[in-house]
């Protein structure tokens, strides 16, 4: 599969993030092919609920490589350890030789950084190899990531978690020599979740078949979405309580 066709297959569910979904598959793309030499992990920055976990979930799955997300919004450094081995675990039961292709997302990535920013997660993103224990700790494997893509998702905004200073991603050595791209999702509007829940695979997540929804359930169904914050991530919840009455009139008469 070509990148326009992949493209037009992931947009179908990731609706108003074109630019970023462009920059997205042709970063993970070059990891792919050109990764030993240049790899380009992301900090990907942009409004909860804006699609960046599922934009990064569509790429992978289009494709055909294998992708895992670690929640690293936990501060004890041993949590975030144990879901890495899990992860890599996981990664290692995906593919049939002993080297990783694939994304690696860190969830909640802003909420990780403190003052003491040389913590495990940013560096292990700057090594090629990986060593893969087994419960009893001797060595199952050593895996050549220098073809993951690790994706440091977070709202970020001026200033991080952790910081009291304004702090740049791009001008910071240590993340600069990690993260050697920032991709930025557009923010939440109106007419994103309108056209996100009334023209993407959202609205078929719930069937409503021969259900008509008038200007004002719809205009209903938008407000209360950004009225809740969280994005899209609302959005089937909230399809489901304004159309609950027409359900179950339709089907309980």
């Amino acid at each position: 599969m070509n990148l326009y066709d992949i493209y037009e297959n992931v947009r179908k569910n990731v609706v108003g993030q074109d630019e970023a979904l462009k920059k997205m598959i042709l970063t993970i793309d070059h990891n792919l092919n050109d990764g030993h030499f240049n790899k380009e992990n992301v900090i990907l920055k942009g409004d909860r609920g804006s699609g960046k976990t599922i934009m990064c979930e569509e790429i992978a799955r289009e494709m055909g490589i294998p992708f895992t997300q670690i929640d690293v919004s936990l501060s004890d450094d041993r949590l975030c350890s144990d879901h890495i081995e899990e992860a890599f675990t996981k990664f290692a039961g995906e593919i049939d030789a002993a080297e990783l292709y694939g994304i690696v997302l860190f969830d909640g990535f802003d909420k990780l950084i403190s003052e003491n920013k040389d913590n495990n997660i940013v560096s292990l993103t700057k090594q090629n190899n990986y060593f893969l224990a087994n419960g009893r700790l001797d060595i199952y494997g050593i895996f050549d990531i220098s073809r993951v893509t690790f994706v440091a998702e977070g709202t970020y905004g001026n200033k991080l978690t952790g910081f009291n200073s304004d702090f740049d991603i791009t001008n910071d050595d240590l993340f600069a020599s990690r993260f050697t791209k920032v991709i930025e999702t557009n923010p939440i509007t109106e007419d994103l979740v309108f056209n996100a829940v009334f023209l993407s695979n959202i609205s078929s997540m719930r069937n409503i078949g021969d259900i008509v929804l008038d200007d004002e359930e719809i205009d209903k169904i938008v407000c209360m979405v950004m009225d809740r914050g969280v994005g899209l991530h609302s959005a089937p919840s909230v399809i489901d309580e304004v159309l609950y009455p027409k359900f179950s009139k339709k089907y309980f008469g």
